[in-house]
């Protein structure tokens, strides 16, 4: 997965196509958040996730962490448009499998529209990865697409992931054709759902999980 050359446009497209739809979902939990403690942002991409937290949470150490060394960039950038100091802030480029934060465990997990980049096999390696970092009694929140249940706002759905998916498999190497509900892993693992708010016909939701 290389999101370099889609770093300078994504914020632009995103805009363009969604509005601040996208951000809202992304925003939906933070509050939940606590004022101090530690919080990963995995594939955390442009980084308005990330400075959403620092306006809302300014108490938080924050590790960022993407695999993509433009995105990372394009997200310091936008924290310095935003007036947003780097203080408090790691830094890390590199795949969300492999990343060993030094006997570091975190209150937050977040992960902003990226879990629905992974396959099935993928996923029931990577989320017990992440899941391994969290406290006792941490939260993960998940902004993500969904499916709905059925009729024609499952049509809907379809439609637009299968676009979703053709483009970001060719523009940024997502290995994912379909998306795969993460949910039951999460249950599997022993996390419990608290909260699950839903936007846009039922096509995007935002998910806050306890473990």
């Amino acid at each position: 997965m290389d999101f370099d050359a889609l770093a300078k446009v994504y914020g632009g497209m995103e805009a363009l196509c969604a509005g601040r739809l996208m951000q809202r979902v992304r925003t939906a939990h933070l509050a939940a958040c606590p004022d101090h403690g530690r919080v990963l942002l995995a594939g955390e991409g442009h980084g308005r996730t990330l400075a959403a937290l620092r306006k809302l949470k300014p108490g938080l150490e924050l590790t960022y962490l993407d695999a993509s060394p433009a995105m990372q960039q394009a997200a310091r950038h936008h924290l310095a448009r935003q007036g947003l100091e780097e203080t408090g802030i790691t830094f890390h480029t590199g795949n969300a499998l492999t990343f060993l934060p030094e006997e570091t465990r975190y209150e937050v997990i977040i992960t902003p529209f990226f879990l629905d980049c992974f396959t099935e096999a993928e996923l029931r390696v990577l989320i017990p990865r992440l899941a391994s970092l969290a406290m006792p009694g941490a939260r993960w929140l998940i902004a993500d697409f969904q499916l709905p249940a059925g009729g024609w706002k499952r049509r809907r759905a379809r439609l637009i992931h299968a676009m979703l998916h053709a483009f970001f498999r060719k523009a940024g190497g997502i290995s994912a054709r379909s998306w795969t509900d993460p949910s039951p892993i999460l249950s599997g693992l022993g996390w419990r759902l608290e909260d699950r708010c839903q936007f846009s016909l039922e096509l995007l939701r935002s998910d806050r999980w306890v473990c």
